[in-house]
């Protein structure tokens, strides 16, 4: 009984010391990590200033699979909005409070039940880099959020290290890879075989190669000849999530299809195509196919895909790796 007692009087006492505690924990926090970009201020600026842009980057959502966005009307810019829901994460809702060009993006972080942060971007042009400085602040905490503040502010600092990386790394390839102008064209419906798989984007490229192998082995023992080179058609492209698509090549004339092999016609008719010249799975064609529609009123019509011009086996180079995207429009 007098052991149950000790134990008892021991808890009492440390929920005693741990309430005071927080009593005496800062009201305040500032965190902030800071990178150097291989880019322009132009790229850099722009993956920060819309929020469409965070999926390619944001530690979070990288890390969260169940969390889901929604954006507001104006998603760039001094009063762009967006929100969230996750299993994992909550909800919550961000604003961008300002946004001076090539300076500095205040936003407004509303966590719904766990409180409120700011979180400041600041831009600094170098020689042939940009510093950016990203800062996670919240002032004058409740007594909970100070708690939780400081059970989580190493893990809030090493976040902000990986979206600054994963930023670098985004914006850094963007700079060195090259497209070329948009072109409008008018295609013939194109016979192909392919096999429809899904993936997320990490397991993609060891799983597309895989399929290709596989295609090559059937289209042999059927003697179909490829008459182009390998494509992959995207139902749905989510380059943060799983992906459905059909890897295949084109061939002469219609066939049937066996078990998971399907025979499957690219579209004909009128289409976007840009060329791209460095590593396979680059965002920059998509982008600016995607602000070239934008421009041009047009109207995604169909599934697009992706042709790869190069054999990465035979070109180690990944500056000179070529593929072409197209998007059927009217």
């Amino acid at each position: 009984m007098k052991a149950l007692l000790k134990l008892l009087y021991f808890i009492l006492a440390l929920v005693i010391i741990l309430l005071l505690a927080g009593l005496f924990l800062p009201k305040d926090a500032h965190i902030e990590s800071s990178a150097t970009i291989g880019a322009s201020m132009e790229i850099v600026f722009d993956q920060v200033n819309d929020f469409k842009n965070w999926e390619k980057w944001s530690p979070w959502l990288l890390e969260d699979s169940t969390m889901i966005f929604e954006f507001g009307d104006k998603t760039a810019g001094t009063g762009a909005y967006c929100r969230w829901t996750s299993k994992k994460s909550g909800s919550g809702n961000q604003t961008i409070k300002k946004s001076i060009p090539d300076k500095r993006i205040d936003t407004y972080i509303d966590f719904g039940d766990q409180g409120n942060a700011n979180s400041l971007w600041k831009f600094d042009n170098t020689e042939k880099n940009v510093r950016v400085t990203w800062s996670f602040e919240s002032f004058d905490m409740r007594y909970m959020e100070r708690y939780f503040m400081f059970l989580f502010e190493n893990s809030i600092r090493k976040n902000l290290a990986r979206g600054l990386q994963n930023l670098k790394n985004f914006c850094e390839e963007l700079r060195l890879s090259r497209v070329s102008d948009v072109e409008i064209l008018t295609l013939e419906v194109q016979p192909a075989m392919v096999i429809v798989d899904s993936s997320n984007l990490e397991d993609m490229g060891e799983k597309m190669s895989m399929i290709y192998n596989q295609l090559t082995g059937y289209l042999e023992r059927r003697e179909l000849h490829p008459t182009g080179a390998a494509f992959t058609l995207y139902y749905a492209r989510d380059p943060n999530g799983l992906t459905k698509f059909a890897c295949g090549f084109p061939i002469e004339k219609r066939t049937w299809g066996w078990k998971q092999y399907n025979y499957l016609e690219l579209p004909g008719g009128k289409v976007a195509m840009i060329t791209h010249w460095g590593s396979y799975g680059s965002e920059k064609p998509w982008i600016v196919l995607d602000q070239y529609l934008k421009d041009h009123n047009l109207q995604i019509s169909g599934e697009p895909w992706e042709v790869y011009l190069s054999d990465p086996e035979t070109e180690p180079d990944t500056s000179q790796w070529m593929l072409q995207v197209y998007y059927p429009v009217q």
